[in-house]
């Protein structure tokens, strides 16, 4: 498991100086395919806080959703289901204020 992981990062290491964008989501995405899961939620968690793509954020929080479910832990998917939805809402209130902004 441990060297899983040291090839993934020597992956993502030598793929950043060939120009590949290191995207957080997408070595969460690695991570959690290859079972480090503990791994993959941490660096969802911060692609929720650091990113600033909003759809980014939402695919990083769907995913978090998605484990806690396959955990059965039900209630947190929950709330990341909520969260997702509280972002949509921001998202949609920042882009009707800017739009109004402009007229």
């Amino acid at each position: 498991m441990k060297l899983t992981y040291i090839a993934l990062t020597i992956l993502t290491t030598s793929l950043v100086g060939c120009g590949v964008e290191d995207s957080s989501f997408n070595r969460a995405t690695m991570l959690n395919k290859h079972g480090l899961t503990s791994e993959a939620k941490s660096e969802l968690i911060d692609v929720t806080f650091k990113s600033n793509s909003n759809e980014e954020k939402a695919k990083a929080m769907y995913m978090l959703g998605s484990i806690a479910f396959e955990e059965n832990h039900h209630w947190l998917g929950i709330l990341w289901e909520l969260l997702i939805g509280v972002a949509l809402i921001q998202s949609l209130i920042s882009i009707q204020s800017s739009t109004s902004k402009t007229k």
